[in-house]
């Protein structure tokens, strides 16, 4: 018992806690282009998991989340309906896409997370740079990376003409931050 409380107070001291996803206020925006000049844009809502953030040793921070992407919404029905239909998303057979972080590090650009990324059947790695806002109870996770569709066969029918291989995936994980 004597052991406990040196252990604890290392523990949250460190920054060592793991924060609580704050769902009603996460999301995954996308953007990409479509027909060569317009862009179609969307937002993906129903992120879950945990994360554990210590701005002071980024490097002992991880993040393992699953997004539903049923929750898609790109303000057009028809078009989200579209886009999660099997030869798309498939998000019958699909519903979830997952991440999980491998590595964190902090350069002078800011910050960097670099993991696996589950769309379907396949996993990829991928990294990108994100800021950390903290305000009252709540850290802000900002980033933005961009993958290509065609490594998660996606839409993988559809030609480039008409949808870019690029799409553009920006990132606002927000956390609850426990009282101490």
């Amino acid at each position: 018992m004597k052991y406990i409380f040196p252990i604890l107070f290392t523990f949250f001291s460190l920054g060592l806690f793991c924060q609580e996803i704050d769902i009603d206020n996460s999301y995954i925006k996308f953007d990409s282009k479509y027909l060569q000049n317009a862009i179609i844009e969307g937002i993906v809502t129903g992120i879950k998991g945990k994360a554990t953030i210590n701005k002071n040793g980024i490097q002992s921070s991880s993040i393992d989340i699953s997004i539903d992407i049923t929750t898609l919404n790109s303000g057009y029905e028809k078009r989200d309906q579209a886009l999660l239909r099997k030869d798309i998303l498939d998000t019958m057979q699909y519903p979830l896409i997952y991440f999980k972080s491998t590595k964190f590090e902090q350069d002078e650009k800011g910050f960097w997370v670099t993991g696996n990324l589950k769309i379907k059947e396949t996993t990829k790695e991928i990294s990108f740079l994100f800021t950390i806002t903290e305000i009252p109870k709540k850290m802000i996770l900002k980033g933005r990376t961009t993958i290509d569709r065609f490594d998660f066969h996606i839409g993988e029918n559809i030609s480039t003409i008409t949808a870019a291989r690029e799409v553009n995936i920006f990132v606002n994980l927000e956390l609850k931050i426990p009282v101490q």
